[in-house]
C-alpha cells in the first residue's frame, strides 16, 4: 500500500490523499480530509492526530476550535475529518487474499454524507475486483426494541467496570460479512445517555493483547452539519456537539 499525502497541494481548508493498492502505484483511490468549507487562511491552527504502525494507519485533521484564530463557526470551532487504513482479518479460511480498509471522504467537501461513512476493501476474497464498497458495524447487545439513544450502540454495559473494547466487522455491499479491523477498535461513546450507558473517556488508554491503544472521537458537529465517518454516525439535531463515538488506535 502507498499513501501520497499531497495527492493535491494543501489548501487553507482540505488536504487531498492518493491511495494505491500496490507499490507499483495500481488502482488509485482519492481520500479528502477537509475541516471547513469555506473561508480559511494557510496560516490556521490545525489539530492533528497521527497514529501509524505496520498494519494501520489513522490520521485526522480538525480546523480551529472555538475561541482560536478564524474558527470556521464562532460557537462551534471546526470540522474533524478522520481517515484510516487498516489490515483487513478475514473469518473465514477460504479467504486468503491479502486486503485493507480504506476509510475517510470520498468527495471532497465536509464530511456529513454517506461519502464520509462508506468504507472500502482493497480486494474482494474473489481477487477479482479491487476497492469494493463496504461498511463498519460492531457489536451491540440483543435487545427487544430498537434503541433510539446512540450511546447504547457499542456502549458499555450496566454490568461493566473498566473501558472494555468491541471489534469494527466489515460488511461489504455485495459479499457480506468479510472480517473485522486489525488494529482498529470500538470503545463506546464519550457521552452517556442513561444509567445503563458508561461513557468511554477519551484519551485513556487500554491493553489489547500486548499493544496499549487510545480513545479518540472522531464526530463532531458544526451547528446543523455532522462531520460523520465509517466509525458510527450521530445526529445534527438531537446530539450534543461532541457527542461521538471513541475508536481505539495503537498508542506509543
Amino acid at each position: 500500500m502507498v499513501v501520497d499525502l499531497a495527492d493535491a497541494a494543501a489548501t487553507a481548508t482540505k488536504l487531498q490523499f492518493g491511495v494505491y493498492r500496490t507499490a507499483a502505484l495500481a488502482d488509485k483511490i482519492i481520500r479528502y480530509l477537509q475541516w471547513r468549507s469555506t473561508g480559511g487562511a494557510t496560516t490556521d491552527t490545525l489539530h492533528c492526530i497521527v497514529s501509524a504502525g505496520k498494519e494501520h494507519l489513522f490520521i485526522t485533521v480538525e480546523g480551529p476550535r472555538a475561541g482560536e484564530v478564524n474558527p470556521f463557526d464562532a460557537n462551534y470551532g471546526s470540522h474533524r475529518p478522520a481517515f484510516f487504513l487498516c489490515d483487513l482479518l478475514p473469518y473465514f479460511t477460504a479467504d486468503t487474499v491479502p486486503a485493507v480498509v480504506c476509510g475517510g471522504p470520498t468527495n471532497a467537501g465536509v464530511p456529513s454524507s454517506a461519502s464520509a461513512v462508506t468504507v472500502h476493501v482493497s480486494r474482494n476474497a474473489a481477487n477479482a475486483a479491487s476497492w469494493v464498497p463496504a461498511l463498519l458495524e460492531t457489536l451491540q447487545a440483543g435487545r427487544g426494541a430498537p434503541s433510539q439513544t446512540p450511546a447504547r450502540y457499542g456502549g458499555q454495559s450496566l454490568s461493566a467496570s473498566a473501558l472494555v473494547v468491541r471489534p469494527y466487522v466489515v460488511f461489504e455491499d455485495a459479499a457480506g460479512m468479510r472480517g473485522r479491523l486489525s488494529s482498529i477498535f470500538n470503545m463506546g461513546w464519550n457521552a452517556a445517555a442513561g444509567s445503563g450507558d458508561v461513557a468511554a473517556q477519551t484519551f485513556s488508554r487500554i491493553t489489547v493483547g500486548s499493544a496499549t491503544y487510545v480513545g479518540l472521537v472522531v464526530n463532531k458537529r458544526i451547528a446543523s452539519t455532522v462531520t460523520q465517518s465509517p466509525f458510527a454516525e450521530t445526529g445534527p439535531n438531537t446530539d450534543a456537539e461532541f457527542t461521538s463515538p471513541v475508536i481505539a488506535v495503537p498508542y506509543s
